[in-house]
C-alpha cells in the first residue's frame, strides 16, 4: 500500500533540515476519521507482517534478501503526522528521568492509558519513528557506496533524530530509549555516565509500561456496546505497548500449568516469571492471558550493571544485578584492577590449587618478536584486512586452526614462524617436563570504542567434549596482544583477567590474575584456568583518538599448545570449526597465500635462530583477590519476579553458582 504522497513525505517531512523552514500544518481542532485511523493500522499490521517474513526468511536460494517493507512507516506518517501532537520537544536525559521518577498517579496522567484508541495515536506514530531508526542502524551495519549516496540525496533522518522524535511522541518509549542508549554506546556519541542513565530510565520505564498496561487488560467492560472497541483497543495495547515497547510477550494458557484454586491478578512474586490476568467472557467463565516478563528492562537493567561496573559504580550495578537470579559477580576489586594498577599485588604470597600447573605470566620487550615478523602479523589480521571477510568471522562461531609441531622442519608460514620460533619456547619455560605436540591459533578484533569485553570461559577440545562428553584442555594458552594499546597506561583495550578455578575446582577462585592489554606483550596461562576479557568502555576523548587511526582494534593472535594431536579424535573436522585444516591458498583465501608469501620453499624471513631468550623480560602476571563476590543476599531482598539475563549480552561475569556454573554449561550445548 503506497500512496503519492510518500516520496514528498520522505523528501520533506522526514528530511531534519527542511523541519527548520517547513513545518508540519496540524489540525488541532479535529482528530483524525476513523476510517485514516483504520488504514494507518492496517499498514502498521502490514509492516509486522513483512518483518515476521524478513525474520523467517533465511536469505538463501541466491534471491534478493528480504527486508521489512518500511514505506508502510512512511504510510503512516503521512496519514496521521498532521493530526497528532507531539508530547514533547524536549528528550533530555534530565526530562526523561523526571517523568520516570514522578509518582504513580502523575506517570498515569501524563501516559493517559487508553479510554479509545484515539488516545493511543501518539503511541503508534512512536513505534514508526522507533522501527525508522532500528532500521537506519541496520542499515548502516551494511552500508554500501550506492546506499550511501541514496541517504545524502533524500537526506534521511539521522539514527538519533527518529529514535529521540519516538521519544518525542511518548517519553515511556523504553524501546526507544534503550535503542537510542545502544547506538550511543556504540559510537561512543555520549558519556558512560549519560548512557547507563538512559538504561536505568529504560528499566523502569518498561516495567512501568507493562505493569500498567496489563492493569488495563484486567478491566471489565460493562456494556456489550463496547466489546467490539475494547478488543481492537486490546489489540493495540497488545501490540504496541506490551510487544513493541515493554517486550513483553502474549504466551497463551498452554504454556502455564494449569492450576485448580483460580486466582486474581498476581503480584508478580511466582516462581515462573508471568503474571496472570483474570477476565469474564460473555459467559462468565475465567480464562488466564500470560504475558511473560519484560525483555526490554531485562537488556536495559543488564546493561546498566555492566557498563555501572565498568565505571566501578558497583551499587549501582547491584541493584539492577539483583531483579536477576544470580549468586555472585566478579568482585569489584576485579573491575578496579583491570583499568589500573591499584589493588595488584606482584609480590604477594601466592598458593595455587592443585588442578592448576603453574602460575600465569607474561613477557614483555621489544625482543619477545621481532619488528618485520609483528608488523606483518598487524598487517594480514588489520581490521580492513581480507582475513575477516574471508573467514566470515562476524557471523560464524568459533573457529581455530591446528598445527602439527615437527622439529627440524622450517617453518610453512608467518603463523608457524612466529608461534614455533618465538611463543613456544616461551610457553615451554611454563611446563619444561611436557612434550608439546601441537598447536591450535586463532585471532579476536574488538573496536577500542565500545565493546563488552568476552565472556569468561575454558579453552577445551570442543570436537572431544561433543563426541565423548570429556573436558580436556591445551597444557598452555596464551595471548599475544597485537594492538590496542601502545601505551600502556591508557587502558584502552580491555584487560584479559585468568581466574584460578578449572572445571574440577570444588569451590570458586580466591584470586585473579590480570593481564592489561599492550601491544607486543605475550601472555601465557594454565590451558584449565576460567579466562575472559573485562569490557572496553572507551571514552569520547579515547574514541576521538582512536579515531584517528582507524586501523586500531584491539587486536589478539590467540594459541592454545596441545601435548596430544587433537585432530586423532575428531570424527569430523570441518573447515573453520575447531582445530580446522587451514584452508587452501586460492583467491577465496587470499589471506592464506599472504602468510605463506616467503615461505614457499621453507625459507624463512629471519636471518638467525630465534632470540635470545635471556633478552625477553618475564614476570608473574600481578594478581588480585578475591575473584568472585557473593550477591546473593541483595538478590533474595528483591521482591518480584526475577528477570531473564539477555543471552546475548551474558559474558558470565555475573552468574549463579559460580563454583558450578562454568562446568556445567560446558555440557549443555553452550556457545562461549
Amino acid at each position: 500500500m503506497q500512496s503519492n504522497g510518500l516520496k514528498r513525505k520522505k523528501d520533506e517531512e522526514i528530511n531534519p533540515h527542511q523541519h527548520e523552514t517547513k513545518k508540519i500544518v496540524r489540525n488541532d481542532n479535529t482528530a483524525p476519521p476513523n476510517d485514516i485511523i483504520d488504514t494507518a493500522w492496517e499498514h502498521y499490521r502490514s509492516y509486522l507482517d513483512s518483518g515476521d517474513e524478513a525474520n523467517n526468511s533465511d536469505g538463501g536460494g541466491g534471491g534478493p534478501e528480504i527486508q521489512p517493507d518500511i514505506d508502510e512507516l512512511y504510510e503512516i506518517i503521512d496519514l496521521l503526522e498532521k493530526y497528532v501532537h507531539m508530547h514533547t520537544s524536549d528528550t533530555s536525559l534530565q526530562f526523561l528521568n523526571s517523568s520516570a521518577s514522578c509518582d504513580e498517579h502523575i506517570k498515569s496522567s501524563i501516559l493517559s492509558f487508553p479510554n479509545d484508541i484515539k488516545s493511543l495515536l501518539p503511541v503508534l506514530l512512536s513505534m514508526v519513528y522507533l522501527h525508522l531508526g532500528d532500521h537506519a542502524i541496520s542499515e548502516g551495519f551494511a552500508e554500501n557506496d550506492e546506499k550511501q549516496e541514496d541517504r545524502q540525496q533524500h537526506q534521511l533522518m539521522h539514527v538519533e533524530d527518529y529514535l529521540r522524535k519516538s521519544l518525542s511522541y511518548f517519553p515511556f518509549n523504553a524501546a526507544a530509549l534503550s535503542m537510542l542508549a545502544n547506538y550511543q554506546r556504540m559510537n561512543m556519541s555520549a558519556s558512560l555516565e549519560d548512557i547507563c542513565c538512559a538504561y536505568d530510565i529504560a528499566a523502569k520505564n518498561a516495567r512501568f509500561v507493562r505493569d500498567k498496561s496489563i492493569e488495563m487488560l484486567a478491566q471489565e467492560q460493562d456494556d456489550d456496546e463496547g466489546e467490539e472497541d475494547a478488543m481492537l483497543i486490546k489489540e493495540w495495547v497488545e501490540l504496541l505497548l506490551l510487544d513493541g515497547i515493554a517486550g513483553s510477550e502474549y504466551l497463551g494458557e498452554d504454556d502455564v500449568e494449569k492450576e485448580n484454586d483460580e486466582e486474581d491478578i498476581c503480584d508478580g512474586d511466582d516462581d515462573g516469571g508471568r503474571v496472570y490476568v483474570n477476565k469474564q467472557d460473555d459467559n462468565a467463565q475465567e480464562e488466564k492471558d500470560e504475558f511473560s516478563m519484560s525483555t526490554v528492562e531485562a537488556t536495559s537493567s543488564f546493561m546498566a550493571a555492566l557498563l555501572y561496573s565498568t565505571l566501578q559504580q558497583h551499587n549501582e550495578a547491584l541493584f539492577h544485578l539483583s531483579k536477576f537470579d544470580l549468586t555472585h559477580r566478579v568482585h569489584p576489586n576485579v573491575w578496579l584492577a583491570g583499568t589500573t594498577k591499584k589493588l595488584l599485588s606482584s609480590n604477594a604470597e601466592r598458593s595455587l590449587p592443585k588442578d592448576i600447573p603453574f602460575e600465569p605470566m607474561c613477557f614483555t620487550g621489544e625482543e619477545v618478536l621481532p619488528d618485520h615478523l609483528y608488523n606483518r602479523l598487524c598487517h594480514v589480521f588489520s581490521p580492513s584486512a581480507m582475513y575477516w571477510k574471508e573467514t566470515n568471522y562476524q557471523n560464524r562461531g568459533y573457529f581455530s586452526f591446528y598445527e602439527d609441531i615437527c622439529e627440524q622442519n622450517k617453518p610453512k608460514n608467518l603463523i608457524d614462524d612466529v608461534i614455533i620460533n618465538y611463543l613456544l619456547p616461551l610457553a615451554q619455560l611454563a611446563v619444561p617436563s611436557e612434550k608439546i605436540v601441537g598447536y591450535e591459533f586463532w585471532t579476536h578484533t574488538r573496536p577500542l570504542r565500545a565493546n563488552l569485553g568476552h565472556q569468561m570461559h575454558f579453552d577445551t577440545d570442543e570436537a572431544l567434549l561433543a563426541q565423548e562428553k570429556k573436558v580436556t584442555h591445551p597444557i598452555v594458552s596464551s595471548v599475544l596482544y597485537l594492538t590496542g594499546n601502545q601505551d600502556e597506561s591508557e587502558r584502552m583495550a580491555g584487560s584479559t583477567i585468568i581466574f584460578n578455578q578449572s572445571p574440577s575446582s570444588s569451590d570458586i577462585a580466591a584470586e585473579a590474575y590480570i593481564s592489561h592489554a599492550q601491544d607486543k606483550k605475550y601472555t601465557i596461562f594454565p590451558g584449565c584456568c576460567l579466562h575472559g576479557v573485562l569490557p572496553c568502555p572507551g571514552s569520547i576523548e579515547q574514541s576521538n583518538k582512536a579515531g584517528k587511526e582507524k586501523s586500531v582494534e584491539r587486536l589478539t593472535l590467540l594459541v592454545g599448545f596441545w601435548t596430544r594431536r587433537v585432530p586423532d579424535k575428531m570424527l569430523e573436522r570441518h573447515l573453520y570449526g575447531p582445530c580446522s585444516q587451514l584452508p587452501v591458498p586460492d583467491e577465496e583465501n587470499s589471506w592464506v597465500q599472504e602468510i605463506m608469501e616467503g615461505y614457499e620453499n621453507g625459507n624463512s624471513h629471519q636471518d638467525i635462530l630465534p632470540y635470545r631468550m635471556d633478552d625477553v623480560e618475564s614476570n608473574l602476571l600481578p594478581l588480585v583477590s578475591p575473584a568472585w563476590e557473593d550477591i546473593s543476599t541483595n538478590v533474595k531482598s528483591h521482591k518480584g519476579t526475577k528477570l531473564q539475563v539477555p543471552t546475548a549480552l551474558d559474558h558470565r561475569f555475573f552468574v549463579k553458582d559460580a563454583s558450578s556454573c562454568f562446568r556445567e554449561s560446558l555440557f549443555k550445548n553452550e556457545t562461549f
